[in-house]
């Protein structure tokens, strides 16, 4: 038998070579699953890069939309929820409005959705608060806007719209073109350290830091969010007014939770900035349009300070102070002028005098000297928040009267002479002396007028010595027995020849049914202006009349006296407003004021003398308000040279300076009030179809950390504000007849009882709930209030027609849907409600954001959504979404034939699309970011 011995390496070989094809076998499966992997990867690329292609796709029909729509001038835009009797489910569309479009419904919601935007639009087909459909897409959802109770209902939610090949549906887009005019911009900011000043023909401001500090004061700048949001003093304010946040830099929301304080103490969280993405924007800026033409145009600049300016001397006479001392200062007097009349305007500008509350002529018998005599008897006030200058031979008062007679008569009824007093002023002049801002003086005089002249004038001939009058008869000249009519009592100025400041004419006639005493304060003739401050000062109001006016010439404004002799003592009016005479003799009235610096905004002018108190800014300023539409104040500095770019800081902090990609502007463009817009951008402009309350609550409730007054005077005192808003902002600075420790600028606490803290404050500071509560009302009216031509529902479609309406005079006197008190109740006397300088009016309010207003948007947020589609399955396989901030700017689309600065300033016809929009940042968006 045979055997066999056992070896080791027996099947080694059969172990290898499994384990080879086991290690190939891997290797194959691996290379094909890496095929696979960079196969998917590729395809999931490509998904990706279609879907940010469709996406772009949506970007660039947004872009086009918002050109079509929005590029005009004459376009304005609101959000959808501006009319709530549409029930509107989708509350932050943006809407446009052209020109011919006077309805609620606008010419077009800028989403892709064609229910909204098709044949039959439909804008109430997506509930915001549900799920989204298969075919719907959130554009503006909760890492947008968060999670807090009713957020959901500011949810964009739009039906995405398909993207074909033939009939096979390849992917969807979706757009959505968020209004961010309508909110508060972060990045204004406080910039007055950095501001450059004009330097002649006023101080030196730049090297000058008190005047700088009172003049950078009177900007008020509104844009202040320190209050509104955040856990701390959002705006860092330092120890001397200027921010420790350069909140100007803020160039997107995502940075607010990273702000913080001095003391790194954070300020916004992520939570308080989601809540407030349709209330906030970086920045909104804004082109210098007129909405009101019908191709649209850019405002005129009325800065300029020469005398070929946008209105001559004219508007000069309001733009430039023209101050008695050297040197203007908060603290200087001002020398009695004329109104200087600007050409094709219906106002005239500007003076600076006292004004008459009562005027009379009292004539009468001398026993001396037996003459007749007579005697001006004048109550003259200063209305403004300055002193005004009058030096000797100045001013005077004249009494123009017809011919006349008069008879003096004996003891027994008969006449022992006559004096005939042919047709002719008489007049007198006023003493030199200073009138305190408000101050009321009653002067008499025969040839002078002074406060306490007791002297009369010779008017007539010496009465026989045979003759012993007991009385005398005045008696009109060309019919006998008839009584007389004066023709007009009128204030002159003395300016190269005597000149009327004032004239009051279709005046009573002079009753002389019976004898007289000879006693010269018993006999003659006068008017007094009416019994009512509100009739002097409310310009929302029916038949207010500027008590300054160059002419009074109805009876509707003043009154004679009551009694056919002459009624000395004005004095003796000592009624309150509705049964007196709001004129008193040593009382104090401060309702305008004079500009004492540079004005750099446009309502300043509201103080320019009108037939209508403050007519500029209220309701019954008519066409005047036209004024916010077409002009502007750019305050770029006339003699002062200053780099011209867009870090540049003017007197104006809300103007920016735009460098067009044609080229940078020349120091004469930007001096030129024909040319200077379309080198200017509104910085924080701000829409006022807004109805945004937190956006409201921000533009209203700004605050002025130590704001200074009597700041040059002999005691500095310094205060902390908050939404304050000024009567009299150039003159708060220079009112120093209140106690030192009181801040001229009233308050809620203690203005109930009518006082000097009522009558010469010089504006109203509201707290924060009552700012709460403005905005509120506000926005309430900008909803629901029709006038001036607009339809409840409708944006409003000029500053003017905004203005015009009285929305803002609603909101502060309650007449809305909510509220029924007005913010003056506190007030007690019903007659100081609307007038006192104590009381908050609309021209207030318009005054605080004149500079930034504007009835449209130019910058708008777009957010556009893409995805692709397999074509055999129909799912989706790659989606996209994207988001661009886009900025209208000056400049025209039309690009050939080459638009002529004549052309971009005044477009034409052939301009259809307007304005050029262009993308000033874009970003790609996450799911986490919608």
């Amino acid at each position: 038998m045979r055997s066999f011995s056992k070896n080791p390496r027996r099947g080694i070989a059969l172990i290898i070579t499994v384990v080879l094809l086991a290690f190939l076998l891997i290797l194959v499966l691996g290379m094909v699953s890496m095929v696979r992997v960079e196969t998917s990867i590729a395809g999931n690329v490509q998904n990706q890069a279609v879907a940010r292609q469709n996406a772009i796709m949506g970007l660039n029909l947004a872009i086009g939309q918002l050109q079509k729509f929005a590029g005009p001038d004459s376009s304005v835009t609101a959000r959808s929820d501006i009319d709530d009797r549409l029930a509107v489910d989708q509350k932050v569309l943006t809407g446009v409005w052209l020109r011919a479009n006077t309805t609620p419904t606008p010419d077009a919601y800028l989403v892709s959705d064609t229910r909204i935007n098709g044949t039959t639009p439909d804008a109430t087909v997506d509930d915001p608060t549900a799920a989204p459909a298969p075919d719907e897409v959130i554009l503006v959802g909760s890492n947008s806007i968060g999670t807090a109770p009713g957020a959901n209902a500011f949810r964009v939610v739009l039906q995405k719209s398909a993207i074909e090949d033939g009939t096979t549906t390849t992917g969807h887009y979706a757009y959505w073109v968020g209004d961010e005019g309508i909110k508060a911009s972060i990045a204004q900011g406080i910039r007055n350290a950095d501001i450059t000043y004009d330097e002649a023909p006023f101080a030196n401001y730049n090297s000058d830091t008190a005047q700088a500090d009172v003049l950078r004061q009177l900007g008020l700048s509104r844009h202040v969010v320190d209050r509104a949001i955040g856990t701390g003093v959002f705006n860092g304010e330092a120890a001397t007014g200027y921010p420790k946040l350069d909140l100007e830099k803020v160039v997107s929301r995502l940075q607010l939770p990273f702000v913080r304080d001095g003391a790194n103490t954070l300020q916004v969280t992520v939570a308080e900035q989601r809540a407030l993405f349709h209330d906030y924007t970086p920045l909104a800026k804004g082109v210098l349009a007129d909405t009101t033409v019908a191709n649209g145009r850019l405002r005129r600049d009325w800065s300029d300070a020469s005398a070929t300016g946008p209105a001559s001397s004219g508007t000069q006479a309001a733009l430039t102070p023209r101050a008695y001392a050297s040197t203007l200062s908060t603290d200087a007097n001002y020398r009695a002028h004329t109104v200087v009349a600007r050409t094709g305007t219906v106002w005239p500008i500007a003076s600076v005098a006292p004004t008459l509350t009562e005027v009379g002529i009292q004539f009468g018998y001398e026993s001396t000297s037996r003459q007749l005599q007579y005697r001006i008897v004048a109550e003259l006030w200063n209305p403004y928040a300055s002193r005004i200058d009058v030096p000797a031979n100045n001013l005077r008062v004249s009494v123009s009267l017809p011919a006349f007679t008069v008879d003096f008569k004996d003891s027994t009824n008969a006449v022992v002479h006559s004096v005939s007093i042919p047709a002719g002023p008489l007049s007198a002049v006023v003493d030199a002396r200073v009138f305190q801002p408000g101050e009321i003086v009653r002067t008499s005089g025969g040839a002078t007028l002074n406060a306490s002249a007791t002297s009369y004038a010779v008017l007539g001939t010496a009465v026989p010595a045979t003759a012993t009058p007991t009385a005398m008869v005045i008696l009109a000249a060309a019919a006998p027995n008839s009584e007389i009519t004066p023709t007009s009592f009128s204030l002159e100025v003395d300016s190269s020849g005597w000149t009327a400041l004032q004239t009051y004419s279709g005046l009573p006639a002079f009753d002389t049914g019976t004898d007289l005493p000879l006693d010269p304060s018993s006999a003659g003739l006068g008017f007094e202006l009416l019994r009512s401050l509100a009739s002097f000062s409310d310009g929302a109001a029916a038949g207010t009349y500027d008590p300054r006016a160059a002419v009074f010439n109805a009876a509707g404004y003043y009154e004679p006296f009551a009694s056919s002799n002459w009624l000395e003592d004005s004095s003796s009016n000592t009624a309150l407003p509705g049964s007196g005479s709001p004129f008193r003799d040593g009382e104090v009235r401060i309702l305008f004021d004079i500009p004492s610096q540079q004005v750099t905004n446009l309502a300043q002018l509201r103080h320019a003398i009108g037939t209508v108190p403050y007519a500029l800014g209220s309701t019954q300023g008519s066409t005047l308000n036209n004024t916010f539409d077409e002009s502007f104040l750019s305050s770029f500095p006339r003699t002062t040279a200053v780099p011209i770019d867009s870090n540049t800081v003017l007197a104006n902090p809300y103007m920016e300076i735009f460098v067009p990609e044609s080229g940078a502007p020349t120091l004469a463009d930007l001096r030129n009030e024909n040319r200077a817009a379309r080198y200017l951008m509104i910085r924080g402009a701000f829409n006022v179809n807004s109805t945004s309350v937190e956006a409201w609550k921000a533009v209203l409730g700004g605050r002025i950390r130590n704001w200074s007054y009597n700041a040059l005077g002999a005691t500095a005192n310094s205060t902390n504000l908050n939404a304050a808003f000024f009567r009299t902002p150039y003159g708060a600075n220079n009112i120093d007849d209140l106690a030192s420790s009181t801040p001229p600028v009233i308050s809620t606490a203690g203005i109930g009882v009518p006082g000097v803290r009522l009558l010469s404050a010089v504006g109203r500071e509201l707290t924060d709930a009552e700012v709460a509560d403005l905005a509120a009302r506000i926005v309430d009216r900008v909803k629901n209030h029709a006038g001036a031509g607009r339809v409840v529902g409708e944006p409003f479609r000029s500053l003017s027609q905004f203005v015009r309406s009285g929305a803002i005079d609603a909101a502060i006197r309650g007449a809305t849907s909510t509220a029924t008190t007005s913010l003056n109740n506190d007030i007690t006397t019903a007659d100081y409600q609307n007038s006192s300088s104590a009381a908050l009016m609309q021209a207030d309010v318009i005054a605080a954001i004149a500079q930034f207003m504007s009835v449209r948007s130019d910058t708008f947020v777009v957010r556009s959504y893409g995805d692709v589609v397999n074509p055999v399955t129909d799912a989706v396989e790659g989606r996209a979404w994207c988001e661009a901030t886009v900025q209208r700017i000056p400049d025209l689309v039309r690009t050939a034939p080459a638009p002529t600065i004549a052309d971009i300033m005044d477009p034409t016809a052939a301009d259809t699309f307007g304005r050029r929009f262009k993308i000033v940042s874009f970003r790609w968006l996450s799911p986490d970011d919608i």
